[in-house]
């Protein structure tokens, strides 16, 4: 028990008294380093591991002392109260504090609070004897201040972070290199340090650390951010440290390993202040000097000492990587100590800068004379960039380059400069601030050096000139100046060292005369021209070359500014280059030398070079060329002899010999081509003179005994012109090359005929020319054509060759031709045309010559003159032309006759028409007028003519014509040696020059084009828009329609599309076949609204909804047609090719969301811009208003639009058209189309429609362009207002944008609403809203403000006098409404009436009732007697005055039929009779009648033999005539008929159970209509009396008289005739087959409708007409025969119109000739009697147009016989 109660003790003391502490310790599983964390451990006793906490303080402290903390995670005792010591393993006997960093190196206390203690020791004082332990009571509080850690102390524990020391603040020098020494414990090579801006806190780490930029990191600096140079545990050093920017800053520290002291976060330890002296750090500071005038720099910074020094280097240069500039005459550098100055500032004196400019200072502080006696000795120790400079005075450099002898200015530019200044003009040699710098060169006139101030200033003050100029100085001399300045009259300006700036130079201009030349004429050389000593040449000299004899050999005379004409502006060698010997020299050397190469001399002679320097004002007359620069002595061979020699004959040319020539020189023959050269191109070929064309010569003498060169070529093997090309023996004396025959001694002619072995070629019938070529030619020379067997001179019989041509014959009659001359060849050759004839027999000649100056006699008059060849003619051509026909898209087959054909000849066929003033014919070169796909053709087979044997045919076969029209058949024939037809794929069109004959190929398009461009056919231009593409369609066939569509892009090569390409382009492409899917995508199809009528170009509009992607790129529409009929084959389309039409895509109007404003009924102006490439012509375009949001294509113009007037309908074009003019505005500048004079009396929001693709009356692209805004009342010039006299009253109206300060006006109605009058100053009684003036002449009153709220407006007003006024409106927003012509807008009328209703009469009768029975209908009417005035009840309306009633409202009965009389009585078969039928309640305008077998009832078949309507003369409702009596009614076969009769008005229906047919009266009042007679079981009812018919066999006519035997002679004359008959049908088809076989066409058969004879007993099909018409127009026969009709006639069956003629028919019959119109009613006559009409058509052998018309009224036909063509008509 004792043991218990004593623990028990013991555990109350622990746990009830205050915390004890026996130890404390610091854990970590590394060293303690700053910034790393660790544990504290407390042990003791009655700890409170909750509130209980620790703090760490300096070591030199005690615990409860107020200190201040190391900087670290927790830096304070409020900041250590965060801190938990209740880590693992805490206990009451145990703190564990974890998580603790701190951020300074150092040993530190561990201080605890006991949260709960209220009593606080306190130790004896210091020299006291009591030791005993006193304490002080207090309130228990938070651990939160430093006093209440009083427990433990450096006996119980300590904590020791090892890392640096603080070393303070540190000197450093901008720019200096230095080292950064860290002492402490623990530093390992990990360690890094960032050295930033003082500002920031190296403790916090949420600052940035980033190294601050102006710590260098490039050499001689080494980059701090690495490791540390050397150092171990105790010290670091970081080497070649070094800041650029004076100023303060702190090395922040990361201990080493701690998160790699990758982030800001990781640098928490400050180690150092770095205190960084220099100049003022972000400040550039600015300084000026003057050039040559000592100046001060005084600089403004902190730490500065004796020690600093300075460079200055240009200001483009950085600081620490120039040397100091040369521009520093004195002071600055190595050397340049500051001359006074503090800590803050120094001042650098004495400096001298040499020369005007822009200049850094950089600055250096590293020197020190003994800790650094090298520093601040390098560029790189200047880093710091201290401020700039800029030294004024003169821009240095300067060169002046005055003339020689010739007063100049020297002016000097810069600023800084005095009115004071001086200058001294010095030899070069002399150095400015040097011994002889302050005494003028004795070059200068002494009279002119200038010693004073300047002539001429300028600039704002007198010791700040911009430009000092100093005048008339004369250099006298040659020689090079320097100019010394001495700014401000420094010191008097008298010694040398005060000339010490060097402005520039002086180099008087001048050239030395030492050029000598020897040159040869022809050949290129380069001239130098030097300068004289001590001077330079420009670029801007010149110089003339000009003979020695020139103005007596002196330059500078008369005439010596002008180049000699011997001087070429061209030098080639070899190739042609421009000679600047006319213009700048290029310079040599220091502009020592000017040189012009290459020059080039073409004559001999002696020549001065004439030099003029453009310092004297230009080179522009002679005396500007008065120095001489040197000879040119030129020698060689004369120029523009001309020698002749003879074609086959030996030639020699004769050089007169002259200095420089010699036997050893060579000559050369070139082609004398316009540009030909000598020295340039190259020799003729060797063969073409017998002995090569460069030869040799020699000397001797010619026949006038003078010395000359001589050259034999031997003989010329052709006739031409050549260049004489000459090489001097001393160029030619080692290998020669066309470019050393540079010398033209002249041209040689080498006469004679070329082409002594061509083949020429003529053709049949046509005009025969030849063209021969050759030199020395001569007028009087002749051609004549020989047998190919005999030779040329040989005696031979005459050849037949032409008709025509020359008349001229020699005396053996041989035909001659004379030539005429045509032109010169490139060659130099002539050309001759000699003119034959046109040839009348194919066949072979030979082609002789002669030559008037080799002929007997001179004169070539007999065949033995003849005798050079000229080579061979061949005639060839087919004996026949030809006149085909084709059809578009079908094989076409060309045969042509004659003598010779060969597999080698080819066809080719060319569009009829003109091109500007030339027909088209064989033979033309091709401008696009032969088709592309009619490439040339080789004959498909030549064979013997099976008609005319001794000739033979050649048939060339057309797979496809592609395109109509009618084309040329030109012929182009082979001839051994000629020239082929069609060579390696190109067609030699002019070699086609025979005409075969015409080919016509019928098509409805013969071309489609762009609007405006085809001749004689002129439109207004229409280009192609967004919206819309329009082309000319030329068609060959009217009458039917049209069609075109449009893409974007064109369809795959050589793919030629067909109709129905062009009809499905918009089918969905799983819906076309594998050949339409190539086709691409059309945007577009547009087809001509009515028939085209006109052959001719017609306009065809394609409107077009094109995808704007497309749009964006597209830059041309593609465009084809077809005719919707008439295009059998599918091949009908134009263009017929991959393109189609390229019509180029504009851009259209500039905008399609216009916006317009306008005021109700007051005329405006709409303005459409259109694009810059939208060229349309004002015609085309048209504009409309109509209801907003409406559709443009549906609706019409609205009602309110005056001043636009349009078609009644949704399409209908509108007037008028635009004007065009040119304006600008926000979308730009350019054309826009202005409507003027539009007026709208309705207020409201409208759309406006623009269209400029019409046909006729409709448009067809109505497109909307934008919005129009019309404000003001609705309604405007309708409104009819009302008011009784004396009376207040108020008009109201609606509309748009109505406001409070709009008026009205109300005058009298004879006074229109723009009236002015001048009113009297009296007022009338009015309301308060409302006044009265009264005007000298006229009522005029004025209305107050409304009341209005934007849609509706009301005006009181109060009006004594009746009458009837015109009410006017004003908008005052835009008017102030006081001037009556303001009043613009007329609302309607005022009616001022006393009250009256309106008053009409009673109905009355105007028509009687319009049926007898079912129902009818009686108008009636009434009428106004009294109108209502003053507001009383209105009027009925006009449509109010009229009603209709029914009456006679009883079913009508059915028809009776009594009985038939039938005329004639006896009928027989095939003759015609009539019916009458009598009864009651007829109808003769819709019963018929039909005849049916006896044994059949009325309306129960469908089997009938004809019929007859009942309306002939005399019926009436009681009798039905029926039949003519002279066609109809007819039966064919005999029988028993039975008469069945249709009542048209009965109805017929059936009964309620359908078993039966109920027939009632016709009642249309109950919906009861009669049934018609459109079929036959509506045919029900029987006559009484008579409805059986019995037809009899026609009768057969009987003879009476016995016919005797044919008399022998009547029987022969019958065997005589066949005979003649049977002869004559042979001729008749021997000329058949040839006529045939001259122009083949293919037979088309149609089917021929058979007549039968329809119920009503008219003809039925049996009416078609027909129109025969033979297609190669009269029939063979009659053109073997020469008979033919006097006119054309027509077989016509009934009356018909609007027939047209067929396309196809018998094989004769497939032309289509035009259109036949027969007047006049329809007609009984059946096909049996069918007449003919006469037609006049043109004569000849085919029809000759396809848009024939006639005219025919019944009774006005004439009967012909049939003869000749005919006409089918269907």
């Amino acid at each position: 028990m004792l043991r218990f109660l004593l623990l028990c003790e013991g555990l109350w003391r622990v746990l009830g008294d205050d915390a004890t502490v026996s130890s404390s310790t610091a854990t970590s599983a590394y060293q303690i380093r700053p910034g790393w964390e660790f544990s504290v451990e407390v042990q003791g006793t009655n700890f409170d591991v909750i509130n209980d906490k620790i703090l760490l303080i300096p070591s030199d402290a005690s615990c409860g002392d107020t200190v201040v903390s190391p900087r670290g995670k927790y830096s304070s005792a409020a900041e250590y109260y965060d801190l938990m010591c209740d880590g693992i393993g805490k206990a009451p006997t145990k703190l564990v504090c974890s998580g603790v960093q701190v951020y300074q190196a150092g040993t530190y206390t561990i201080c605890i609070c006991d949260a709960s203690a209220t009593s606080r020791p306190v130790p004896p004082s210091a020299g006291s004897n009591d030791t005993t332990t006193t304490s002080t009571t207090m309130t228990a509080a938070p651990c939160n201040t430093p006093a209440r850690f009083w427990l433990g102390g450096l006996d119980k524990g300590v904590v020791t972070v090892n890392g640096p020391r603080n070393e303070g603040a540190l000197t450093w020098r901008a720019g200096k290199s230095d080292r950064l020494i860290i002492q402490g414990t623990g530093l390992s090579s990990g360690d890094r340090i960032r050295i930033v801006d003082a500002s920031v806190d190296c403790f916090d780490p949420t600052h940035s650390k980033v190294m601050h930029p102006a710590v260098a990191t490039d050499t001689p600096y080494a980059d701090p951010s690495g490791q540390r140079n050397d150092g171990g545990e105790t010290q670091e050093r970081w080497l070649d440290v070094g800041v650029m920017v004076p100023g303060i800053y702190q090395v922040c520290w990361c201990s080493a390993n701690l998160n790699g002291c990758a982030n800001d976060a990781d640098f928490t330890t400050k180690v150092a202040a770095l205190v960084v002296g220099g100049p003022t750090a972000n400040v550039i500071q600015t300084f000026e000097c003057i050039t040559g005038v000592a100046c001060t720099l005084p600089i403004t910074g902190s730490g500065l000492t004796d020690n600093d020094r300075i460079f200055i280097i240009a200001d483009y240069l950085e600081c620490g990587y120039a040397q100091q500039s040369s521009a520093v005459s004195q002071g600055a550098g190595t050397g340049g100590t500051r001359s006074s100055g503090s800590a803050s500032l120094s001042r650098f004196g004495g400096l001298i800068m040499g020369r005007h400019g822009n200049f850094k200072v950089c600055w250096c502080g590293s020197y020190d004379a003994f800790t650094n006696p090298t520093g601040c000795s390098t560029m790189e120790q200047y880093t710091v960039y201290a401020g700039n400079v800029t030294s004024g005075g003169p821009i240095q450099g300067q060169v002046d380059r005055p003339p020689v002898g010739v007063p100049f200015i020297y002016t000097i530019t810069g600023w800084g400069m005095s009115d004071v200044d001086r200058i001294r003009i010095v030899d070069k040699d002399v150095i400015c601030g040097q011994a002889g710098a302050s005494v003028h060169s004795l070059g200068l006139e002494a009279s002119t050096v200038p010693n004073g101030q300047p002539s001429r200033v300028e600039g704002d003050a007198s010791m700040n000139r911009t430009s000092v100029s100093w005048t008339n100085i004369v250099a006298r001399e040659m020689r090079t100046y320097r100019v010394c300045w001495c700014a401000h009259n420094y010191q008097g300006c008298n010694q040398d060292a005060h000339f010490a700036l060097d402005v520039g130079v002086i180099n008087p201009r001048g050239a030395a005369n030492t050029t000598m030349i020897s040159a040869i004429p022809g050949r290129p050389f380069s001239l130098t021209v030097n300068a004289a000593d001590g001077s330079t040449l420009t670029g801007d000299d010149r110089i003339r070359i000009v003979r020695s004899e020139v103005s007596d050999g002196k330059c500078g005379g008369f005439g010596t500014s002008v180049m000699s004409p011997a001087v070429s502006d061209i030098a080639c060698w070899p190739t042609c280059v421009d000679s600047p010997v006319f213009g700048a020299p290029q310079m040599g050397t220091n502009n020592e030398s000017e040189v012009w190469d290459p020059v080039l001399i073409m004559e001999s002679g002696e020549y001065n070079i004439c030099w003029c320097n453009s310092g004297n004002g230009g080179c522009d007359s002679d005396q500007d060329f008065a120095f001489k620069a040197g000879v040119i002595i030129a020698t060689g061979v004369d120029i523009g002899l001309h020698f002749h020699c003879a074609a086959y004959f030996p030639c020699v040319v004769e050089v007169p010999l002259t200095d420089g020539l010699s036997s050893s020189d060579y000559l050369q023959m070139v082609p004398a081509a316009p540009s030909a050269r000598c020295g340039t191109d190259t020799r003729a070929p060797a063969t073409s003179f017998s002995r090569g064309t460069r030869v040799k010569g020699y000397t001797g003498r010619d026949t006038d005994g003078k010395d000359v060169v001589i050259f034999e070529f031997g003989s010329p093997q052709a006739p031409g012109v050549y260049l004489a090309c000459y090489c001097q023996g001393n160029v030619c004396s080692g290998a020669t090359s066309d470019q050393d025959f540079f010398q033209q001694a002249g041209q040689v002619t080498v006469m004679g005929l070329q082409g002594r072995d061509d083949y020429h070629k003529c053709y049949l019938r046509g005009t025969c020319k030849l063209s021969l070529r050759g030199a020395g030619l001569d007028e009087q020379d002749a051609l004549m054509l020989v047998d190919p067997m005999d030779n040329c001179a040989q005696t031979g019989q005459p050849v037949s060759f032409s008709v025509d041509g020359s008349q001229f014959y020699t005396g053996a009659g041989d035909r001659i031709f004379i030539g005429t001359f045509a032109s010169s060849t490139n060659e130099g050759l002539e050309s001759w045309s000699f003119e034959l004839g046109s040839p009348v027999r194919t066949g072979r000649f030979r082609l002789c010559y002669c030559s008037r100056t080799r002929a007997t006699n001179s004169m070539c008059q007999d065949r033995v003159d003849f005798d050079q060849p000229a080579g061979e003619l061949f005639v060839r051509g087919s004996e026949f032309s030809s006149e085909l026909r084709c059809d578009q898209g079908e094989p076409c087959y060309v045969t042509a006759r004659g003598a010779q054909f060969s597999n080698l000849d080819r066809m080719i066929l060319l569009k009829t028409g003109s091109t500007g003033s030339t027909n088209h014919s064989c033979g033309m070169i091709n401008g696009g007028q032969y088709p592309h796909w009619s490439s040339a053709l080789t004959p498909q087979t030549i064979q013997p003519d099976a008609i005319l044997p001794d000739l033979w045919a050649a048939t060339w076969l057309i797979t496809s014509v592609r395109e109509p029209g009618t084309y040329h058949i030109c012929y182009c024939a082979n001839i051994v040696g000629g020239g082929l037809c069609v060579d390696s794929g190109t067609t030699y069109y002019e070699r086609f020059q025979h005409e075969l004959g015409t080919v016509r190929v019928t098509g409805s398009i013969l071309a489609v084009r762009q609007v405006g461009i085809t001749p004689t056919h002129w439109k207004p231009k229409l280009p192609a828009a967004p919206y819309a593409v329009s082309v000319e369609v030329d068609v060959l066939t009217t009458f039917m329609k049209y069609t075109c569509i449009a893409t974007t892009r064109p369809a795959p090569e050589g793919f030629v599309p067909t109709k129905s390409d062009l009809e499905n382009c918009t089918v969905d492409i799983d819906l076309l076949t594998d050949r339409q899917k190539f086709f691409p995508r059309c945007w577009g199809i547009g087809t001509t609204v009515e028939t085209v009528t006109e052959m001719g170009p017609n306009v065809v509009h394609v409107p077009t909804h094109v995808p704007q992607s497309n749009l964006d790129t597209a830059v041309n529409m593609h465009v084809w047609c077809f005719p919707r009929d008439l295009c059998s084959n599918d091949r009908c389309v134009m263009p017929a090719n991959n393109e189609g039409l390229l019509v180029p895509l504009t851009g259209g109007l500039v905008s399609y969301s216009n916006n317009w404003a306008a005021t109700v009924a007051t005329p405006f102006s709409l303005r459409l811009p259109l694009a810059s490439d939208f060229d349309l012509g004002d015609e085309w375009a048209r504009l409309k208003i109509i209801t907003h949001d409406s559709a443009c294509d549906t609706t019409q113009l609205h009602r309110s639009v005056m001043g636009i007037t349009c078609l009644e309908s949704g399409v209908g074009k509108c007037e008028p058209a635009p004007t065009s003019t040119l304006s600008s505005g926000s979308w730009g500048s350019g054309r826009e189309l202005m409507w003027s004079g539009i007026a709208v009396n309705r207020a409201d929001t409208f759309h406006v429609c623009y269209c400029d693709r019409h046909y006729a009356s409709m448009c067809m692209a109505w497109v909307k362009v934008g919005t129009l805004q019309v404000k003001g009342p609705q309604v405007a010039g309708s409104m009819r207002f009302v008011a009784n006299p004396g009376e207040s009253a108020q008009i109201t109206v609606q509309g748009v944008g109505l406001a409070t300060e709009d008026r009205l006006r109300i005058i009298p109605q004879t006074v229109g609403c723009m009236a002015v009058q001048e009113a009297s100053t009296t007022m009338a009684a009015a309301t308060t809203s409302a006044r009265r003036l009264q005007f000298t002449s006229v009522f005029d009153f004025r209305s107050g403000a409304a009341a209005a709220n934007g849609t509706e407006a009301s005006w009181e007003i109060l009006i004594s006098v009746e009458g009837t006024y015109n009410v006017c409106w004003c908008g005052g927003l835009e008017n102030s409404c006081t001037a009556p012509d303001e009043f613009q807008v007329p609302l309607g009328t005022l009616q001022v009436a006393q009250k009256r209703d309106c008053q009409v009469t009673d109905w009355w009768v105007v028509d009687e009732c319009n049926k007898v029975c079912g129902g009818g209908e009686v108008n009636m009417r009434r009428a106004i007697t009294q109108e209502a005035t003053g507001g009383g009840e209105a009027c009925p309306s006009q449509s109010e005055l009229y009603k209709v009633e029914q009456c006679n409202m009883n079913p009508c009965p059915l028809a009776r039929l009594d009985r038939v009389v039938v005329e004639p009585a006896k009928l027989y078969a095939g003759s015609p009779f009539q019916l009458t039928i009598e009864g009651e309640w007829l109808d003769p305008d819709s019963d018929r009648i039909v005849l049916v077998d006896k044994d059949q009832v009325c309306g129960a078949t469908q089997v009938h033999h004809g019929g007859a309507a009942c309306d002939q003369y005399s019926s009436s409702n009681y009798r039905l005539v029926c039949g003519n009596g002279v066609s109809s009614i007819r039966m064919q076969r005999p029988g028993t008929y039975k008469i069945c009769v249709c009542d048209a008005s009965a109805s017929i229906q059936k009964s309620f159970d359908g078993t039966t047919n109920i027939t009632t009266g016709n009642f249309e009042a109950a919906g009861v209509i009669g049934s018609g007679c459109a079929t036959p079981d509506l045919y029900i009812h029987n006559p009484e009396e008579g409805a059986i018919l019995e037809v009899f066999e026609a009768p057969v006519p009987q003879s009476t008289v016995e016919q005797p035997g044919l008399d022998p002679g009547v029987t022969v004359a019958i065997v005589a005739g066949v005979l003649f008959g049977l002869a004559m049908l042979g001729l008749a088809g021997a000329c058949w087959a040839r006529q045939r076989a001259k122009a083949k066409h293919k037979a088309k058969v149609a089917d021929e409708a058979t007549s039968k004879e329809g119920k009503d007993g008219r003809s039925g099909s049996a009416s078609v007409l027909r129109v025969l018409l033979p297609v190669d127009g009269l029939p063979t026969w009659h053109r073997c025969t020469g008979a033919g009709p006097a006119e054309r006639t027509a077989v016509l069956a009934g009356a018909h119109d609007g027939r047209r003629l067929l396309r196809h028919g018998p094989s004769w019959y497939t032309g289509f000739a035009g259109r036949l119109r027969l007047d006049g009613p329809q007609t009984n006559v059946g096909a049996s009697t069918a007449g003919a009409a006469a037609f006049p058509a043109p004569r000849g052998d085919g029809v000759t147009s396809h848009t024939n018309s006639w005219a025919i009224t019944q009774g006005s036909w004439r009967w012909k016989e049939l003869r000749g063509p005919r006409l089918r008509i269907q």
